[in-house]
């Protein structure tokens, strides 16, 4: 007897098609990056796809053409970085304690803090919002459309990521990250895992060295940042954002835990300081 389905059934059965869990994204710089489920949720949404007509270095392809970058191809370089590097401290620290859907909320935070640019990126914030009286930073924006992104359409977006573990606690520590200080419903996590909220930092850099160890707060979004600014303007650099990966650990000094790499790359980081604040 043929167990086969027939043409009918199997027609159906080949429409019926399964949910992506991931989908690949080719990057000029990273190569192929995989992309959760949960955040093409968010990739898909209006208000993320408006990103691709933001040009990251605002007016300077009108004196390097070949800056065409935009802040949506940057959105996923940051996803990409900040979840390769959490799940490295994940994977050689058990201790730590970070679970998958912390490595996911890192994730969202990356992919999402630029979410609140405007039209012509940082020059938005520094001319037109203040011209409208509106003292926000970019950070506070990108949370306040996260916000507006989860309640819209009755909820659809929250009841999709709820259904990847993603609860209202897990929602408030994304914002947390991206803002990089605890949000006004603070679950306690910007504490135990403070030291991801470096991960997604835009503003501050520090440096210091402690037992023959470098503890920096480097942000995830300064390397991949960079590392699209050298390609855009044909700048060379040295940076290697792989073998930072591969050297990072969590490391307590007085108190507060920080990302830390050996003292080797001392020379490798410093470069890249000089470089962005030289940019």
């Amino acid at each position: 007897m043929d167990s086969r389905p027939s043409t009918s059934t199997a027609t159906q059965m080949k429409n019926q098609k399964a949910p992506l869990q991931s989908k690949l994204f080719k990057d000029p710089i990273y190569d192929y990056i995989e992309v959760h489920r949960a955040a093409l949720l968010i990739i898909d949404t209006p208000q993320f796809q408006r990103l691709r007509h933001i040009k990251q270095l605002s007016t300077v392809h009108y004196v390097y053409p070949g800056a065409n970058g935009t802040r949506f191809d940057h959105s996923l370089g940051v996803y990409h970085l900040a979840g390769k590097l959490v799940r490295c401290l994940k994977d050689k620290q058990p201790e730590l304690g970070l679970t998958e859907v912390d490595c996911l909320c890192v994730e969202l935070a990356g992919l999402c803090h630029d979410l609140g640019h405007g039209p012509f990126s940082h020059i938005f914030d520094q001319q037109i919002l203040p011209r409208l009286e509106v003292n926000h930073s970019h950070e506070t924006l990108s949370v306040k459309m996260l916000d507006y992104m989860y309640s819209m359409n009755n909820n659809q977006l929250k009841q999709e990521l709820q259904a990847w573990n993603i609860t209202e606690q897990d929602w408030e520590f994304i914002k947390s990250l991206i803002i990089c200080e605890p949000c006004e419903r603070s679950t306690g996590r910007e504490k135990t895992n403070s030291f991801c909220m470096t991960l997604c930092r835009t503003k501050k850099v520090e440096m210091m060295l402690t037992n023959g160890t470098i503890c920096y707060e480097i942000p995830t979004t300064l390397g991949g940042k960079y590392s699209t600014w050298a390609r855009m303007v044909s700048v060379k650099h040295s940076f290697d954002y792989e073998r930072v990966l591969h050297y990072a650990r969590v490391i307590t000094d007085e108190g507060r835990p920080h990302i830390c790499v050996r003292d080797k790359m001392v020379n490798n980081i410093s470069a890249l300081l000089y470089k962005i604040q030289s940019a």
